[in-house]
């Protein structure tokens, strides 16, 4: 019976400090972008990360070598403030999570799997599909 009370008295008071310790712990992904091709390493990514966030483990989600240098992490606002300061880095930006605009775009489409291919497609201009009524922008 005491188990029981001491378990209704701290249960509630747990939940209180977990949704403390989340509220003032409101990190983001944010982009670090190094530059165009500059030839980075992740172990250069870690390293300036460990420069400004102490005691975080995995807090780089990808790394980006093609088309340009630079990763994503999960950082605070004044970690990423403190990383864009930083020489070699070019600039830091949120990456934001786009809402789905459409769940039936297949449908518009219509795409199917069993796509059958003519071997031998006509080059008479009277043939049953010509594309008149499907627009892509």
């Amino acid at each position: 019976m005491n188990g029981l009370i001491i378990f209704y008295l701290l249960f509630p008071l747990s939940c209180l400090i977990e949704t403390g310790v989340a509220a003032a712990d409101k990190d983001g992904v944010y982009i670090v972008y190094m530059g165009a091709g500059k030839g980075y390493l992740e172990n250069d990514y870690v390293q300036l990360l460990s420069s400004v966030s102490k005691g975080k483990k995995n807090a780089i989600l990808r790394s980006y070598r093609h088309g340009f240098s630079g990763f994503a992490a999960r950082l605070s606002e004044a970690e990423a403030q403190s990383i864009a300061q930083r020489p070699g880095v070019a600039s830091v930006f949120p990456d934001p999570v786009f809402q789905l605009h459409t769940t039936r775009s297949w449908d518009f489409l219509k795409y199917q799997t069993d796509v059958e291919i003519d071997s031998n497609p006509t080059s008479d201009s009277s043939s049953s599909f010509n594309g008149s009524d499907t627009i892509i922008e």
